[in-house]
């Protein structure tokens, strides 16, 4: 579970800033990475923004890219002006929470 925003870190505030946290009832808790470790990248323009993000292998607690060629992946958008967004569930089931709900990206070479 990992948090990534496009301002809000640095001493002015401007930069990007990304932090793991754990995955509320989860039945395990992972060791949280180091946030210096999380490669980030954003640049904010009027009313948009875009967002890159580098996370390299061992961030990733428990993956292991010999076992398969798939991960359970979500997102959530909040954006002030323009709303809330989920990527794989409707916003009204517990998206944060249950994994079941999360798609499936590919891994490519």
């Amino acid at each position: 579970h990992f948090l990534l925003l496009p301002r809000g870190g640095g001493p002015g505030r401007g930069e990007p800033v990304a932090w793991q946290a754990n995955l509320r009832r989860a039945r395990e808790r992972p060791p949280l990475c180091d946030p210096s470790q999380i490669r980030l990248a954003s640049r904010v323009e009027g009313d948009f923004y875009c967002l890159e993000v580098l996370l390299p292998t061992h961030l990733l607690n428990g993956f292991e890219p010999r076992a398969g060629e798939r991960i359970g992946f979500n997102y959530f958008a909040h954006d002030v002006p323009g709303g809330k967004q989920v990527w794989s569930s409707p916003r009204a089931m517990p998206f944060d929470t249950d994994p079941s709900l999360w798609g499936l990206l590919e891994l490519q070479d």
